[in-house]
């Protein structure tokens, strides 16, 4: 069969496993428009997006920034979309309204990842984070981008933003902290040198490198430098602690569902343990002012002796940098982003990285399903790249050969060719990290083009909707979860039986997070006797704190639970010779 039939095959083989899952999308060049919008609609929505920049012309911002928002909230799929959102977020930029600018580019390079604006997108928001105080961020953010970077006209730019922030921006501590988190980073040399003179000629106002952390990474230095100083930490009082979570707002579903499985595990743990803890609630609207604010009521007035949350990152690094000035140990059970712990030494992760998750893969592959020739396919955008990266060397240095690494664009649909340069290594063993509807359309092809490989997927793999529509090609697959360690799956089975008792609708991971974030919290404070300093022991070896980053990662590592796929259903993966899924009537929650 000529390849280019082969393709097509493959590629109708693929979209056939979408049946059940969103409609097909139009393909034909005379199409309007990729996500569905009708031609009127595309042509009402590009008058819309004139109108609003001839507004901003004229100096009406505010009302251009209303009617840009309404476009985009009743549009997000119009191919106009990612360019709007980069102009909203330029419009804030100029007025100095970080914490917008910061959430409007956040969305924009979730919403729109293969979009040509996610670099000048990286780019703002880098500036963004440096203004509101957050210089270490934007360093660290900009460095990992430019490894990938791809467009080359606002290359330049990036690089002259980081040198900047390392020459002028960042002092002694930061800068420390930034070698620590960027060992291999192309500007290590130039930020050895700008630590060194930093050292030997202290900047006015530049934190000490020897300083305790307070102000770590993620932290906007001027929240920081507004909180008053550390005071000795005050005992446990009344056993009260605080839930940071957005409870009204766009993001209230996320906040009520933390808020669900925080209170089904205070009654667990009160009942069991015999103890009187309370749980005092607080609204962050999911907005990083209000987060610090509400992080700072529920220390000052309420008295809380920790506290939990919140569900996104941004507002969850703003409540940290005030528990943190205040010494009051805070764990973050669901933001995702990786670094949060940075903050300092009384901010906490309950969440596994997904270099850990890569790490815990890597071994397993070659020591329990005694891989020799492995191969990797990754999508070239988000973190594709790091997880390939870390898996690889993980093999190769358990003595595994990686006979083919091959990268896709994310959005693509046909994958002959990328499929076909696999087919030829004939790796034993496949790592193919990716999201739901991306690997939806590219596993059912792999048995087209003949690669019959023991497949390994990054913790997306955790979904049922994949199971049910990835075709007999999921069959057999192991993956991580990023949600269940070792240590929990006694726990997690208790939470989804109180869960099942309490609530009709189904179990939401967010709700399990809360769960276990808050039991873990609990024990913490309980086993710590009530002393500050005993619970931020207790949590910094119960969430694997770590001074660097790889001993983290190996510790995390070590309690990843696999998952698999038997009989068409997620089970927890049981190691040994040989290998099955483990007897277990449930112990995970699966991703969408």
């Amino acid at each position: 069969m000529a390849a280019s039939g082969r393709r097509f095959l493959a590629l109708l083989v693929a979209l056939s496993a979408l049946a059940g899952g969103f409609a097909l999308l139009s393909l034909t060049p005379g199409a309007a428009c990729a996500r569905g919008l009708s031609a009127a609609e595309e042509a009402a929505a590009e008058r819309e997006h004139a109108e609003i920049l001839a507004a901003f012309e004229r100096g009406e911002a505010e009302r251009a920034r209303a009617r840009g928002a309404a476009l985009l909230e009743r549009s997000p799929d119009w191919r106009g979309a990612p360019a709007l959102a980069r102009r909203l977020a330029e419009s804030d930029l100029e007025e100095a309204r970080w914490a917008l600018a910061l959430e409007q580019l956040s969305r924009l390079l979730e919403r729109y990842p293969a979009s040509p604006e996610r670099w000048p997108a990286i780019v703002l928001k880098a500036r963004a984070l440096a203004a509101s105080g957050r210089s270490l961020d934007a360093a660290v953010g900009l460095d990992r981008a430019l490894e990938t970077w791809q467009d080359e006209a606002w290359r330049p730019r990036a690089e002259a933003l980081l040198a900047d922030l390392l020459d002028h921006e960042l002092g002694a501590a930061d800068l420390q902290r930034f070698l620590d988190r960027r060992p291999t980073s192309r500007r290590l040399g130039q930020a050895q040198k700008a630590l060194a003179r930093a050292q030997a000629a202290p900047r006015p106002g530049a934190t000490p490198a020897a300083t305790p952390a307070g102000s770590g990474p993620a932290a906007p230095a001027a929240a920081a430098a507004a909180a008053p100083a550390p005071a000795p930490p005050a005992s446990v009082r009344g056993g009260r602690v605080g839930l940071l979570a957005p409870l009204t707002g766009r993001y209230q579903i996320y906040g009520e569902a933390l808020r669900d499985g925080a209170r089904l595990a205070l009654g667990r743990f009160n009942s069991q343990r015999g103890a009187d803890f309370a749980l005092v609630e607080a609204d962050t609207e999911g907005e990083p002012v209000k987060a610090a604010l509400a992080a700072r009521r529920l220390i000052q007035v309420e008295q809380v002796s920790a506290l939990l949350g919140e569900v996104l990152s941004n507002p969850t690094v703003a409540a940290a940098v005030e528990a943190n000035a205040r010494g009051v140990p805070l764990l973050s059970p669901a933001a995702t982003a990786e670094d949060i712990h940075a903050v300092g030494e009384w901010v906490f992760q309950n969440r596994i990285s997904g270099e850990a998750q890569a790490l815990a893969l890597g071994r397993v592959a070659v020591r329990e399903l005694l891989g020799a020739r492995f191969a990797v396919l990754y999508p070239k955008q988000g973190d594709g790249e790091t997880l390939a990266r870390l898996f690889a060397s993980t093999v190769e240095g358990l003595g595994g050969e990686l006979v083919a690494s091959v990268a896709y664009d994310v959005g693509a649909t046909d994958f002959g060719e990328v499929l076909e340069e696999l087919r030829v290594a004939q790796p034993e063993l496949l790592f193919l990290p990716g999201e739901v509807e991306q690997l939806i359309l590219l596993v059912p092809q792999l048995a087209f083009y003949g690669i019959d490989a023991q497949l390994l997927g990054n913790e997306a793999w955790n979904s049922r909707r994949l199971a049910r529509q990835g075709g007999a090609g999921i069959e057999g697959a192991v993956f991580p979860s990023d949600l269940l360690l070792l240590r929990d799956r006694e726990l997690l089975r208790d939470f989804e039986r109180l869960h099942a008792e309490r609530f009709e609708s189904g179990v939401r991971p967010i709700a399990a997070r809360g769960f276990l974030g808050l039991t873990l919290l609990l024990e913490s404070l309980l086993e710590g006797g009530g002393q500050p300093a005993a619970t931020r022991a207790l949590l910094a070896e119960r969430t694997a704190a770590a001074a660097d980053e790889a001993t983290r990662r190996a510790a995390l590592a070590a309690q990843v639970t696999l998952m698999t796929v038997h009989g068409g259903e997620i089970q927890p993966f049981q190691a040994g010779p040989p290998w099955r899924p483990a007897v277990s009537g449930g112990g995970f929650i699966d991703g969408p």
